[in-house]
């Protein structure tokens, strides 16, 4: 069974790791973006290694 959303979610997803190489360079480049903005679009949790998961916190 497939599903458009996940199937696009994962382009998308492949996308981005073609672009930037790896997690940290595209949490890097996100973190850049967003700096650059006006707009805050997520708080992100200290990743060590790009094998560990990213939590991300809701801003209160």
């Amino acid at each position: 069974m497939n599903d458009p959303i996940v199937d696009e979610v994962r382009r998308t997803r492949e996308e981005l790791m073609r672009e930037h190489g790896s997690l940290e360079a595209l949490a890097k480049a996100m973190r850049k973006r967003e700096a650059e903005s006006s707009h805050k679009v997520v708080s992100y949790a200290d990743v060590k290694r790009g094998t560990e998961p990213m939590i991300l916190k809701e801003e209160k």
